[in-house]
């Protein structure tokens, strides 16, 4: 019974309908039996008188076993017939594991241009054209269910699994070869195919890729078939480019380039600072490696954009510029030390100096609180500015100092006699805090004699040094013995020239606590300590390629926390621009970074070689239609054979 029910699984049946028609089976039994007892007659028993005259007629058993073969094929020509109606065919269930994806490839890569002048993007659809005109298909369709992919910036479906292949070549053709704008996650794509095909009971996926894949895990009812498109290899690229501080007053730049060809090159490389080209040079670069070439100009005074350019012509153009933002070198601040109002000219000064100090980072304060201000735990201002007033003892701390007459309090250096209407008649030739200054029409009324250890006169005035610089136990200092409020100096040039001047001598360079270039997706780090003490809580704001990026939440518990000798920022990925880092403590510093956009280290250089295209399948005949030839052809054989038999058969003698 189970060998049976077997053998009827193993056939299916088309139109169940059409199996109706076997019941003409029953009209045509009763047909025959009806005619048999009409050729039936009734008579007295003669067999012994007949046999008796003459031999018994043998025939007649011919005749019965001839009815019963008619009934038996007419009943079997019936049942093939009807069988040809209804579709019957042995079952051919579609084999496990046949589901067909195909991954295509859109990474910007594919734009790279092949020796034949076409795209990998188009050799790309080519081939998929190709794989969908190779999978088995019938009169009605493929034989499995096939769907396309496209891994761009996300997975793009280009058509779901379908066995229509109108469909699918339809959306293929509709569907355009483009390169995605951004790199795109190959293998992440290929992971969730293979997710897609095992839920579906097991097939393939076809990757259509120069790209190499990782080593995914895969289950054993899918197996994934590497497609390799594109192989030139004639590509140069700018694959990083490093930006640090050269010195006080200058940018090193480095431009890496690679060659991923199988032959040596020579290419230029030009390096631009907005469109001043501050560097340009030849280099000859070995096959399958890759050089560095450096650049040194000054440090622009505003944020400027570094583009490193690698000229002339390769295979993919795309990684042959590379653009940076360089954020502006930080500017000294400056703390005014008053004693109870600052002076008007002092404030003039300050105002001058405006465009040359970090204004937001400068502050003033009265003389009684510098001490206070001096030992918190806020950032230190680069040139404590004192504004003729007496500090008191132990204020006076290592760093950079300027001091305006009148003298008094706590000095880094002695006061000598007292100076009356000094005349500045020599000063030091070609020193920078005194070039070209009419120190001769700045008539003064009063005046102090600089001197002491470590000191070097700059100005004299009646054989005494009225401007000095100097340096003792830490202090460096720029020193003016006249004062300005009994001067003409307030209403010349020469005061405020000379105390910006001073600000840029002491400053040797502030100190810059994070480098001016990072990438995008790298981990931020103080290289030095931002305050004295504590932690501070910071926000940044930059440009995205789309969007402004949020601003980070801030506050005393909230945000990211940088301590003094570093902890770790994290710089979004899609961050391009200037990276502003502002202290939330009120009067804290201001940042900028410059961030260098995300992946520079693209290469078309092919990791799985280039393949054939598949050969196109040939139609799949359907099982039924060649079944239902065979049942026709039965029947017919059948019912030949019943004419056959009945000629075949003696006639009843009379």
């Amino acid at each position: 019974m189970g060998r049976a029910a077997s053998v009827v699984a193993a056939w299916s049946v088309g139109e169940p309908r059409a199996l109706l028609a076997l019941l003409l089976a029953i009209p045509l039994v009763v047909l025959h039996l009806h005619l048999k007892r009409r050729r039936r007659m009734r008579v007295a028993s003669l067999r012994l008188v007949l046999e008796g005259l003459a031999p018994v007629d043998k025939s007649a058993r011919f005749r019965r076993l001839r009815d019963r073969l008619a009934l038996a094929s007419r009943l079997a020509a019936l049942a093939a017939w009807t069988a040809a109606l209804a579709g019957v065919a042995p079952a051919t269930p579609v084999a496990e594991g046949s589901t067909t994806l195909l991954v295509v490839d859109a990474d910007r890569t594919t734009s790279a241009v092949e020796v034949d002048g076409r795209t990998r993007a188009a050799h790309a659809k080519a081939a998929l054209g190709a794989w969908l005109r190779s999978l088995p298909h019938g009169a009605d369709g493929l034989l499995a269910p096939a769907a396309v992919w496209r891994a761009g910036r996300t997975v793009d479906v280009v058509a779901p699994f379908t066995t229509d292949v109108e469909v699918l070549r339809s959306a293929v053709s509709e569907t355009p070869a483009l390169p995605s704008p951004a790199a795109v996650d190959l293998d992440a794509v290929v992971a969730r195919a293979i997710a897609s095909v095992h839920e579906r009971g097991g097939g393939r996926v076809v990757v259509l890729s120069a790209r190499k894949l990782a080593d995914l895990a895969m289950p054993q009812d899918v197996v994934v078939v590497p497609h390799g498109i594109g192989g030139t290899r004639a590509d140069q690229g700018i694959v990083d480019l490093q930006v640090d501080d050269a010195d006080d007053a200058n940018v090193r730049v480095t431009v890496m380039v690679a060659n991923v060809d199988h032959v040596p090159v020579r290419r230029a490389v030009r390096v631009r600072v907005g469109s001043l080209v501050v560097h340009e040079q030849d280099v000859a670069i070995p096959p399958r490696t890759h050089v560095g070439v450096t650049a040194r100009f000054p440090r622009p005074q505003s944020s400027s954009q570094v583009v490193a350019e690698l000229l002339g012509q390769d295979a993919w153009g795309a990684n042959d510029e590379l653009r940076a933002v360089l954020a502006a070198a930080p500017k000294p601040s400056v703390l005014l030390v008053h004693g109870g109002r600052v002076r008007p000219y002092t404030q003039a000064v300050v105002d001058a100096l405006a465009p040359d100090v970090d204004v937001e980072a400068s502050g003033i304060v009265n003389v009684r609180d510098l001490a206070r201000v001096l030992e918190g735990e806020g950032p230190r201002q680069d040139v404590v500015l004192v504004d003729g007033v007496a500090l008191p003892e132990g204020v006076l701390r290592p760093g950079a100092w300027i001091f305006l007459g009148p003298l008094a309090g706590e000095l880094p250096f002695e006061l000598g006699p007292e100076l009356v209407e000094p005349l500045v008649w020599r000063t030091v030739s070609g020193h920078p805090l005194v070039p070209d200054r009419a120190f001769g029409a700045a008539r003064a009324l009063t005046g102090r004699a600089l001197g002491g250890d470590g000191l070097v006169p700059l100005a004299f005035a009646s054989g005494h040094a009225v401007l000095a610089e100097g340096v003792r136990d830490g202090v460096r200092y720029v020193a003016l013995g006249l004062d300005p409020e009994r001067s003409a100096l307030p209403l010349q040039a020469d005061l405020p020239l000379l105390v910006r001047a001073a600000v840029q001598r002491l400053v040797v360079a502030p100190v810059r606590p994070f480098p001016p270039v990072v990438a995008a997706g790298t981990d931020l780090r103080p290289q030095a300590p931002l305050a004295a003490s504590g932690p501070f809580a910071l926000s940044w704001s930059g440009f995205a390629r789309d969007a402004v990026l949020e601003p980070l939440s801030v506050g005393e518990t909230q945000g990211p926390r940088v301590a003094p000798q570093g902890a770790t920022l994290t710089v979004p990925a899609q961050a391009a621009g200037v990276l502003t880092l502002r202290a939330i403590r009120e009067g804290g510093s201001v940042w900028r970074v410059g961030v260098l956009p995300r992946d520079p280290a693209r290469s078309i250089a092919p990791g799985v070689p280039p393949a054939g295209l598949p050969a196109p399948a040939e139609r799949v005949s359907p099982p039924v239609e060649r079944w239902r030839t065979r049942f026709l052809a039965l029947g017919a054989l059948l019912l030949l054979l019943d004419l056959a038999l009945s000629r075949a058969v003696p006639r009843r003698r009379p």
